[in-house]
């Protein structure tokens, strides 16, 4: 049996040692084992590492430095400590076994990972045992997503595959000399693996879709979760008392009816998949879309003072769209791409969609503004919000943004609003939780299209996976791969 408090020094130990390879820039300490402070039986001990680069000598010497940890460095009660270095919910421990699961990545492959497994990723943001950056200052997950459900790893197409071919697929990496990449594997599933994985699947599954409703990174208790589900799910409420079933086994280590895990779970999930997307369906919809690109978007402040056409775009980089609703600002540019994008519809204007008013700062470029208005270029520096000379701040502009949503956000159906760069920094930055001063590093391409679902009054980011990465990239640069 484990000892009763092993977390210090386990993580203390562990940190210090993979630290200590060259590269690594992150070791985050994740999963349960960091929860439990009286652990029946030995479980994983989950640990991310994230080294600038990634080849097989780095690989090695991560797997090396770790395989070298006893027992006794770590504080465990148990005969051996044994590496597990795949990605996935594989459980490889017995009772006289503790399993290190080691999980190695480079900066691009966590951001990789974070744009194909935001669940995983998103729950391994909350851990504050980490040394070196957080996962968060490399690469956010930033929200989840309605989509996720239906488009993400682990979400209900993989759990329903893996649950009817009676298997879990985990990932390992191999090297062409020098060079990883990912393979697909499979482990069946016996008879622990099926309660573990139907217990898992359930619980993420509720735990996922709640962090979503409520639009944080929630950590409840198996009561506190059943309590929410009640609420948000009550089309799954008949699976509360198999869930709690499924709980006593794994809290006491019992085994289960064979099969009788795998059923639950597989009508669980298709129960969930029809309550999500009956939930999600029907809400009002918001497609903002950034106008095409004119002859004036040249480095220039382009603002409300001059009023430029948009230069045709190139074939393909654009859809024709349909939607019942249609919103514009007050500027050629955005009316003309709304024509462009659906022509058959009418237009409302709605001043409070103008892009920022630059006052007499329209038309400089930076170098220009600095050298008339120093102090303003300071007052960015710092942080600090400044209104342009005779014009507006991004507050500004974010104050007329909340009213047009307020009245918007009611329209049925779908309701495409084009509008402008910092208009939509400004929807960007609050929705996720970006502090202002960086909202002028959200990189919104031209004709870039971020759709929203309102809930309840809520708008909810169900941004394409393309347009999230492209926000993401602009806020850490640093990890997006040469080649994409």
């Amino acid at each position: 049996m484990m000892s009763t408090l092993p977390h210090c020094q386990a993580a203390a130990r562990l940190q210090d040692t993979l630290m200590d390879v060259a590269g690594t820039v992150s070791v985050s300490l994740v999963g349960s084992f960091w929860h439990q402070t009286q652990p029946a039986h030995p479980s994983d001990i989950d640990v991310i590492v994230v080294g600038r680069h990634l080849d097989r000598r780095y690989f090695e010497s991560c797997q090396a430095k770790a395989a070298a940890l006893t027992p006794q460095d770590l504080g465990l009660a148990v005969d051996r400590v044994r590496l597990n270095p795949t990605f996935g919910p594989l459980k490889l421990d017995s009772p006289d076994t503790a399993v290190l699961h080691l999980m190695i990545y480079d900066m691009a492959g966590h951001r990789e990972h974070v744009l194909k497994s935001p669940f995983t990723c998103y729950d391994w943001e909350k851990s504050s045992r980490h040394a070196g950056l957080s996962l968060a200052e490399i690469y956010p997950v930033l929200r989840l997503q309605p989509r996720d459900f239906f488009a993400a790893r682990r979400g209900v197409a993989d759990y329903l595959a893996d649950l009817r071919a009676g298997v879990i697929t985990y990932r390992t990496y191999a090297f062409d000399g020098d060079t990883p990449s990912q393979r697909v594997a499979q482990h069946p599933l016996d008879a622990r693996h099926q309660h573990e994985f139907a217990y898992h699947i359930i619980r993420n599954l509720v735990l996922n879709y709640l962090k979503l409703v409520r639009q944080a990174n929630l950590t409840l208790t198996p009561d506190e979760l059943v309590a929410e589900w009640e609420v948000l799910l009550p089309a799954c409420r008949e699976f509360i008392p198999a869930f709690r079933r499924l709980q006593k086994c794994k809290e006491l280590g019992l085994p289960g009816a064979p099969g009788e895990a795998l059923e639950t779970a597989v009508r669980f999930v298709e129960a969930f998949d029809r309550a999500v997307q009956h939930a999600w369906e029907a809400v009002p919809r918001l497609s903002f879309v950034r106008h095409a690109a004119t002859p004036l978007n040249d480095g220039s402040f382009l603002g409300q003072r001059r009023d430029p056409s948009i230069r045709p775009p190139a074939p393909g980089s654009w859809e024709p769209q349909t939607p019942a609703t249609i919103f514009a600002s007050e500027q050629r540019r955005t009316q003309e791409t709304a024509h462009l994008l659906a022509p058959d519809r009418p237009i409302t204007i709605d001043r409070r969609l103008n892009e920022i008013d630059y006052g007499t700062a329209e038309g400089l470029i930076l170098a220009e503004l600095a050298a008339r208005h120093p102090a303003l270029v300071a007052a960015w520096q710092s942080g600090q919000d400044p209104r342009f000379p005779d014009g507006e701040n991004q507050a500004d502009v974010a104050t007329r943004l909340a009213a047009f949503l307020h009245d918007v956000s009611t329209q049925p159906g779908k309701t495409m609003v084009v509008t402008h760069n910092v208009v939509m920094r400004c929807l960007v930055g609050q929705q996720y939780g970006i502090p202002p001063r960086d909202w002028y590093k959200l990189a919104i391409p031209h004709l870039a299209a971020l759709d929203y679902r309102v809930r309840d009054g809520r708008l909810y980011p169900d941004l394409a996976p393309s347009a999230k990465a492209a926000i993401t990239d602009s806020l850490r640069p640093w990890t997006k791969p040469a080649h994409d």
